[in-house]
């Protein structure tokens, strides 16, 4: 079956058809979004390990099953170590983020994602959400609604 997309293609370049080659999971959700200063964070949601051509890739492996992962906007997934032993919860609704650990972010109802570290949040923002340091997201780095973009993988796995 082919993967339902959307996807943005002012990102610079990012190719879906990149992701299909590489990507070989189980039904999941993959959601890419980029800041302001044009970095792109790509979050698997409940999927197996992927795939990834490059042979200087690092994974990243919470206690649970979820990877978090850069991609470098040159054609290939950059997975980035981590030292931080705390595990990593995410979840996904629609188009929507949803992670736990270090730094916050909020999204507005504006549809920007905001950065911060300010733990008190208005009753304007549509939610509050955690986000990895590594990632190097800062305070205040913000991207757009429209430059989220949900991926529906359904790929069968790999035959090992």
């Amino acid at each position: 079956m082919t993967p339902r997309m959307r996807y943005d293609s002012q990102i610079n370049g990012f190719n879906p058809e990149i992701f299909n080659k590489r990507l070989r999971t189980h039904d999941h959700v993959f959601i890419v979004f980029q800041t302001t200063k044009n970095r792109v964070i790509g979050i698997f949601v409940e999927c197996p390990i992927p795939e990834c051509s490059q042979s200087n890739s690092h994974f990243l492996i919470s206690e649970g099953r979820h990877y978090v992962f850069l991609y470098d906007g040159r054609g290939f997934l950059k997975f980035e170590m981590s030292n931080t032993r705390k595990s990593i919860s995410i979840e996904c609704a629609k188009s929507k983020i949803f992670i736990g650990l270090f730094q916050s972010f909020r999204v507005l109802l504006s549809g920007d994602i905001e950065v911060a570290n300010d733990q008190h949040f208005e009753e304007n923002y549509t939610g509050v959400y955690q986000i990895e340091d590594f990632l190097g997201v800062t305070a205040g780095e913000k991207c757009k609604a429209e430059r989220i973009m949900a991926f529906n993988l359904q790929f069968n796995p790999s035959p090992r």
